[in-house]
Order: structure tokens, then sequence, then C-alpha cells
């Protein structure tokens, strides 16, 4: 009777591991800060100037090709507070994304790009200390058991008026 039990109890392990297939990318940097910024004025957000200038690197380790998004959102609108020293941002339409997909081939990087934000002419933004948040997510696949999604701060520092 002990040997059945453990067999089954082992074959429930093997099989409880065998079908939790995930994702597998990772997106760098892990925070994007943009400074200087002179209200009014628009601005490309750009993280490196490599590959002629992007603003998200995303590693495909998986075994087969991948669709990504990136999204940006406020901190409420993704359920979390903004850093100590930086305030929710008042409007996410200051913020845009021309190319929010990606197709990312297996053991590949892909580069999302076009990304910018303009703060409205305005002296109530000047000297101000804005948070947003920047979503990744893996398109969903057939057979997979759990999707993953990258999530990470993208700071904004808006110029005192001089």
């Amino acid at each position: 009777m002990r040997w059945i039990v453990k067999v089954v109890l082992s074959l429930f392990l093997i099989t409880s591991y065998a079908v939790a297939i995930v994702s597998a990318f990772s997106v760098d940097p892990s925070t994007i800060k943009a400074t200087s910024i002179k209200a009014g004025k628009e601005y490309q957000v750009l993280v490196s100037t490599d590959s002629g200038g992007y603003f998200l690197k995303v590693f495909n380790a998986g075994k087969t090709d991948s669709k990504y998004k990136v999204t940006l959102m406020s901190c409420k609108e993704y359920g979390c507070d903004p850093y100590i020293g930086y305030e929710e941002i008042p409007d996410t339409k200051w913020l845009e994304v021309a190319e929010p997909d990606l197709s990312v081939p297996a053991g590949k990087t892909g580069y999302f790009k076009g990304v910018s934000v303009k703060v409205p002419k305005s002296k109530k933004y000047y000297g101000k200390k804005y948070q947003a948040v920047v979503k990744v997510t893996e398109e969903s696949v057939a057979g997979r058991t759990m999707n993953v999604e990258v999530v990470l701060p993208l700071w904004l520092e808006v110029e005192k008026k001089k």
C-alpha cells in the first residue's frame, strides 16, 4: 500500500511540474527617469541611443517567437502609489507610444521605440516630479498556463521656470 501511495504521489508531482508553462522574457532598464523636461515641449524618451535609440529593450528567452505590448498608465490605474518624492502623473495623455506592439523572435532582442512625453505649459507643473507606470505584457499563447507582466516606474522631472 505504501508503495502505491508513493508512485501516485510521484506521478502527481511530475505532472504538476510538466503543465506549468510560463513565458520567459526580460526588460531593460528596470527604471526610466526623464529629467530636465521643459513644460510645453515634446520629448522622445530614450534610454539609449544604441540601435537607433530606444525606450525599452525586450529579450525573448523563450523557445518560440513572441509578441509584446507596452502600456503607459498612472499609478492609480495600476493600483500602486508613487515613490517618495514623486506625485501621480495628472494626465496619461502627456505620454504617447507610437508603436505599442513588438514581435521578437525566440532568443532575440527587440526594442520599443517612439515613446514621447509633453507636459503642458502651465506654471503649476514647473519644478514637479511625476511618476507613471510602464507595463510590458506578452501576448497569450495557446497551451501556456501563466502569462507574466513586467512593471517599472517612469519618472518625469519638470524643470523649474527660469
